[in-house]
């Protein structure tokens, strides 16, 4: 059995919840290097012990995920009974009762791998929003074996690459999400490397680059990277600003892109090679290879390693290629958010502009479709040492530097120009003077009640969150009010429902945060992290009741705008 980090384990028990509660298939969201393939092994060993005479098939599309799925398995159930199934890696197991494989070799041949009871879909964001494409022919024509099969979707991005998210939309292939795990929680708890940036001046222009497919069309985009000495100028920066990290990951435009960029990167000394979607498998290994043995400096790829590619020791990554896909750009920042020896942190250099069309990688803007392209992020940099900061910092919390006020007729959004770097940093701190908890009833009868949970921070911020103890035991939502109340300082038994939870505040059982960490990047603000103290729940002079009061018989809903402060 695997030791399971807190996380990990509530993704493993979502899924048997949402099976339990809800018809449609489950997705698990968990960052680039949050271990997917550890949550894909122990459920399906879990799954096995439980009902042994399942048969469950793990879908992805790069070799390198195969091998990689079927090995963490393997290390946690040397004796599980599996096989792979793909033509790159020159193996067709398709009796086997776990069955790893890869889409492109099986999508045509359901018959041959037979009745399935279970699919995991590793990297589901790559499933296309309509058309029959190659999931949606395997899925069904395995639905006309077992019309009872159920499918799970694994990504680090519940949204396409192309547009839209996954679980909207009248083709979606799934019912929504059982379990999230944001970048910003993995990154506090330490599982995850943290992002560093600075901003850069050699940006690629993609003013009158047009879109095909929810991204740029790629003859367009790569002239406009090529465009006069934007190569040379960008490589120069690119070395000048990297100079201290030691093993680097370029994303570009175009083969031709690519290819001027790796010639410019030796020019300046720098031990480069290339990765393309047409290079020979056993050259792209012997690069890859090289790179994780920390032989090769540097790797220049295109739409290559932006899934499946694990190399922790990543401290540099170069994003010389804008995108419209919000997936897309998670996904390459991703590779450098694992944590290795001696790497403290991973800077991410954007020539393209890319936080400013999706925002910060923890708080990703999605573009839903028919509705447009993302406003640009509200973000801004600065002049002194080059850190991307929220547009609402007076002063930059990197190194001090005070900026002018704006007056009434100045506008403080970014000029849509400017060089911009992805950042992970639009996070202030609020203190909070007083905490009020609320029922909030929904209007659909059918959905359980919630507690809404109000903070007063400063003269005019507030912020609120809900709680929820009126979900099914071992439910997301109900162990997210769990977690929610162990961290207030409650005790157990934990309350079984929203009146129960109101009535033992009223007690004073639970503390008020002196401090909330808050992402200020988004429409609304939305709570981080929170820091505690000595501080009581009830305001001061209020003395705690001795005996808990019976829940109120008629439910009063708390209006947020009727708070007193």
């Amino acid at each position: 059995m695997t030791n399971l980090r807190d996380y990990q384990r509530a993704a493993i028990d979502s899924i048997h919840q949402w099976f339990g509660n809800y018809d449609g298939n489950p997705l698990i969201v968990v960052p680039t290097g949050g271990g997917k393939s550890v949550i894909c092994a122990e459920f399906i060993r879990e799954v096995l012990a439980l009902w042994p005479g399942e048969r469950i098939l793990v879908v992805t599309h790069v070799k390198e995920l195969i091998e990689q799925n079927h090995k963490t398995l393997l290390r946690s159930w040397p004796a599980a009974p599996v096989g792979i199934y793909s033509a790159g890696l020159k193996r067709r197991d398709n009796e086997a009762q776990v069955l790893f494989a890869g889409i492109q070799s099986i999508y045509k041949r359901p018959q041959e791998i037979g009745h399935c009871d279970l699919i995991l879909v590793d990297e589901a964001h790559l499933i296309p929003a309509n058309g029959f494409g190659m999931y949606r022919t395997l899925l069904s024509g395995l639905q006309g074996i077992n019309p009872q099969l159920r499918m799970i979707g694994l990504t680090a991005t519940p949204f396409r690459t192309d547009t839209g998210r996954l679980d909207s939309g009248e083709d979606r292939m799934f019912g929504g999400v059982a379990y999230d795990c944001s970048v910003r929680q993995l990154i506090d708890d330490g599982w995850l490397s943290t992002i560093t940036n600075r901003g850069v001046l050699a940006a690629i222009d993609t003013r009158g680059v047009h879109s095909r497919g929810g991204d740029f069309i790629e003859a367009e985009l790569q002239a406009a990277a090529t465009k006069g000495d934007l190569v040379q100028r960008s490589v120069k920066e690119l070395v000048v600003r990297a100079k201290d990290r030691k093993h680097w990951l370029v994303f570009c435009c175009g083969v031709n892109h690519a290819n001027e960029v790796a010639a410019e990167l030796r020019s300046h000394g720098v031990d480069a090679d290339t990765v393309f979607g047409e290079t020979p498998s056993e050259q792209r290994d012997d690069v890859i290879n090289r790179f994780r043995a920390k032989t090769l400096k540097c790797i220049v790829n295109v739409g290559v390693l932006t899934t499946g590619f694990d190399a922790p020791h990543v401290d540099l990554i170069a994003l010389l290629r804008p995108t419209q896909s919000a997936g897309l750009y998670v996904q390459m920042v991703g590779r450098g958010m694992r944590k290795a020896d001696g790497k403290d942190d991973c800077l991410i250099l954007d020539f393209g502009g890319n936080v400013q069309r999706h925002g910060p990688i923890d708080a990703v803007q999605v573009r839903e479709p028919g509705k447009g392209g993302t406003q640009e992020a509200p973000v801004r940099q600065c002049p002194e040492c080059q850190t991307i900061i929220a547009i609402g910092f007076v002063i930059c919390p990197s190194c001090g530097f005070e900026f002018p006020r704006m007056g009434p007729d100045h506008d403080e959004r970014p000029d849509s120009s400017k060089p911009i770097l992805t950042a992970a940093s639009q996070f202030q701190r609020w203190s909070v003077h007083k905490m009020v908890c609320g029922l909030w009833a929904n209007k659909d009868q059918s959905k359980p009640p919630t507690m809404r949970v109000y903070y007063a921070c400063g003269y005019a911020e507030k912020i609120s969150e809900w709680v929820c103890f009126d979900h099914p035991e071992g439910s997301f939502p109900r162990r997210k009010a769990e977690k929610w109340w162990k961290e207030h300082g409650g005790h157990e038994p934990y309350p079984e429902t929203v009146d129960l939870a109101l009535c033992r505040w009223e007690c004073g059982e639970i503390k008020t945060p002196e401090t909330l960490v808050v992402y200020t990047g988004g429409e609304f603000g939305e709570i981080k992290g929170k820091v505690f103290g000595a501080k009581p729940a009830r305001e001061p002079g209020d003395e705690p009741k001795t005996e808990l009061p019976p829940p109120p018989s008629n439910r009063v809903e708390v209006d947020y705008n009727d708070l007193p402060f």
